[in-house]
């Protein structure tokens, strides 16, 4: 019996051993980030190699520590590595992860002897590759100047935000431009869908003149709506040109004579439109009744026969 014992006391230390020994370089290279104050070697790249090596590997899973109740618990995860062993959040130490690996060892080495912040690091991520690369390369950094460092980043981080705002600002723009003309196409279409309806539906009238005046008045009617929705447009780019203070002086100086010529061309025919029309029947005619008027009195006139098909 005794013997027994023996050899399951036996079979346990050499299992125990085996685990202390798989356990062994990840015991050690903790040791040698636990040397130092552990925030200040965060920032040393060395000690940033050895979490990145531990994260990968997962050595640290089943290492043991003292839970606050005085209990012996073991670590399961990364965040419960970084806790409860380094004594760190597990943020802090993937943001300066994230760092090194964005960067590269020889930028970062240099951001944080010249005493660039997390914050400006991360406003640096955040930035396209490109800009990051300028502001990499720039001699500010290799002079070690923080405050030209700072204003290079903070500089790219605003002209971003403003693009941004900017494009976002022409896409809505947009938007409202297409939902507006849709809802003028719409009404345009229901307009005249209901001048067919109702042409199908007057074709039934015995009287010619009718027939005569409220086909002249449809066309009135869309020639109207035509002329409006180019008086809007070019309303439009007049809006436009007003309100655009970041345009530029060229273009400027193109649209409005191309905009003054368009409108002044438009008031010159309509101008020798009216005049003609009213110089042969302004004598005998009066302006008092529009094509609406004139199309829908007669469709909705004459006999009770006739009333009835359209209502």
């Amino acid at each position: 019996m005794n013997q027994e014992i023996t050899s399951q006391q036996e079979a346990t230390t050499v299992e125990a051993k085996q685990i202390l020994a798989s356990k062994q370089d990840v015991l050690r290279e903790i040791g040698q980030i636990e040397a130092f104050e552990f925030i200040n070697k965060l920032a040393t790249v060395a000690t940033l190699k050895l979490l990145a090596k531990a994260k990968e590997t997962k050595d640290y899973v089943g290492l043991t520590y003292e839970s606050e109740n005085g209990d012996l618990a073991t670590v399961a995860n990364w965040e419960g590595f970084c806790t409860e062993i380094l004594h760190t959040p597990k943020r802090t130490i993937d943001d300066r992860l994230l760092n090194l690996n964005t960067f590269g060892e020889e930028f970062f080495e240099a951001s944080q002897r010249i005493g660039l912040g997390n914050r400006e690091l991360r406003k640096l991520r955040q930035l396209p590759s490109e800009t990051q690369e300028l502001i990499i390369n720039n001699e500010s950094v290799d002079l070690g100047d923080k405050e030209a460092v700072k204003e290079l980043i903070e500089d790219f981080t605003f002209k971003q935000v403003t693009e941004k705002a900017e494009l976002q600002k022409q896409v809505d723009e947009a938007n409202e431009d297409v939902a507006a003309a849709r809802e003028i196409s719409a009404e345009t279409q229901q307009k005249l869908n209901q001048a067919k309806e109702l042409e199908a539906k007057r074709r039934f009238s015995q009287e010619p003149w009718k027939h005569q005046t409220m086909d002249s008045a449809a066309a009135m009617m869309k020639a109207k709506m035509a002329i409006e929705q180019g008086i809007n447009q070019l309303s439009d780019v007049y809006s436009n040109l007003s309100n655009d203070e970041a345009l530029d002086e060229k273009a400027l100086a193109l649209i409005a004579r191309s905009l003054l010529t368009e409108a002044h061309a438009a008031h010159s025919r309509i101008n020798e439109f009216s005049n003609e029309v009213f110089g042969v029947l302004g004598s005998k005619y009066s302006p008092d009744i529009s094509a609406e008027d004139t199309f829908f009195d007669l469709q909705f006139e004459g006999t009770p026969e006739e009333q009835s098909l359209v209502g």
